[in-house]
């Protein structure tokens, strides 16, 4: 890899300061406010669910196989057709002021989105942005 990717800016929870929260921290150490967007570090802790959401079309949602998008045969989800998904508008603006320095210098940046399905929907109420390494079209 030609480059490393380091998401730690020095805020983020660590195994001897089991109080620290980001949400806190707004004040002293600047703009970057990261709510429920957590590097892993054992035990895990619990993810704060986010009530406001942008819906996100299932057209737009990306898929790697050719072709447009399929609607649901029989009004029923499955594997092979998309769904609708809603992410926090605030996890969405924190990820990409997370990942805008990389952006800046060609640089990927991978997140894992969690969630639950209600009523056919697809919640998402977790970013989960684990150490990488990053080159400008790859992600390990």
């Amino acid at each position: 890899m030609d480059s490393v990717l380091s998401l730690d800016d020095g805020r983020w929870l660590g195994p001897s300061d089991e109080s620290y929260s980001p949400l806190n921290d707004e004040a002293s150490n600047g703009p970057l406010v990261l709510g429920n967007i957590r590097q892993p570090s054992p035990p895990p802790v619990l993810a704060q669910v986010q009530s406001e959401f942008m819906p996100i079309s299932p057209s737009r949602v990306a898929d790697p196989r050719p072709g447009a998008a399929k609607p649901f045969q029989d009004g029923m989800p499955s594997s092979n057709t998309y769904q609708h998904l809603h992410i926090p508008v605030k996890m969405m603006q924190d990820f990409l002021r997370l990942a805008q320095q990389n952006t800046a210098k060609n640089l990927e940046t991978c997140g894992v989105l969690a969630g639950s399905l209600r009523n056919k929907v697809f919640q998402i109420t977790t970013l989960i942005v684990p150490k990488q390494e990053s080159t400008s079209d790859s992600v390990r």
